[in-house]
């Protein structure tokens, strides 16, 4: 039979509200060379402008970890209790041009 386990990693994050401004950022360190996780620190830094309750754009950072440096955009919009996310990140490279790929993500959910 086969087995494995998931890979264990710890995260410690902080985020701090300035006026209309969302500072976030955290620290990842996994502990094995495995999948997605790498024994190389993560940092991640990411800010948040809240326009308004309905649209909140996004830009972020990150440095280490198996992917090493990322460059993400991303948008938030609020519409009545329905809550749409967006975002691109640039993989292995701070520049589109530089980078060795893009991935997009889409969220959706109800808040009541």
């Amino acid at each position: 039979s086969y087995s494995t386990t998931l890979p264990q990693k710890a995260r410690l994050g902080a985020a701090r509200q300035f006026g209309s401004f969302m500072l976030a950022a955290d620290y990842v360190q996994g502990f094995a060379n495995r999948g997605v996780t790498s024994t190389q620190p993560l940092v991640n830094a990411g800010v948040e402008w809240r326009l308004s309750s309905h649209f909140q754009p996004r830009l972020g950072i990150s440095t280490g970890g198996e992917r090493s440096n990322s460059a993400s955009a991303g948008l938030g919009l609020m519409v009545g209790p329905w809550r749409i996310d967006a975002a691109a990140i640039a993989r292995s490279g701070l520049t589109v041009s530089g980078s060795k790929g893009v991935a997009v993500a889409l969220g959706s959910m109800l808040q009541f």
